[in-house]
């Protein structure tokens, strides 16, 4: 089982959206859910993660423990290394997980001096830029690139977005 997190803002509330699936190319999820975490520490620039990472936390503790023990992989859509050796939320996400699970990052813009895999989908010129913890990141844009959906977002990256937009009162992008 693979997992996908995404998280919305409303103020000092993060909320996270939640799928499950099956494998890297289904085009529907096994489950989704959504959780709310209130009084989260305000953005504060080169520590975005001491923001983000508690709502990623609490989003894959809301899997049933059954499901929990099968995740063979999350996919995030952020950042996990950032520049060099600089941690972006993906990376700390891997320490939290004991360096056990496998963190994919999807950023759908590029970091000046990032790391990271280009890679393009559907007719986009707009790549993805991919990074990840525990896996090699060539690795990791070959699965990103094998998932479902014709567009440069992959079908159920967006439908993550999507969710916990929605849950926020957010448009998606």
């Amino acid at each position: 089982m693979l997992a996908l997190v995404d998280v919305a803002y409303i103020k000092n509330v993060g909320i996270g959206g939640l799928l499950t699936f099956e494998t890297w190319t289904a085009e529907t999820p096994i489950a989704e859910s959504i959780v709310r975490v209130r009084s989260l520490p305000k953005y504060v620039p080169g520590e975005f993660y001491k923001r983000e990472l508690p709502v990623v936390l609490e989003a894959l503790r809301s899997l049933p423990p059954t499901d929990a023990i099968k995740v063979e992989a999350v996919v995030l859509d952020g950042y996990v290394w950032l520049d060099g050796d600089e941690k972006g939320v993906g990376a700390y996400l891997f320490d939290e997980l004991g360096g056990k699970i496998p963190v994919i990052g999807v950023a759908k813009t590029i970091f000046a001096g990032g790391p990271g895999i280009p890679i393009l989908r559907g007719g986009s010129q707009r790549p993805l830029n991919i990074t990840a913890a525990g896996i090699p990141a060539a690795e990791a844009a070959a699965l990103v690139q094998s998932m479902h959906g014709p567009n440069r977002i992959p079908t159920l990256l967006k439908r993550v977005e999507t969710l916990s937009r929605k849950a926020a009162g957010i448009r998606a992008t």
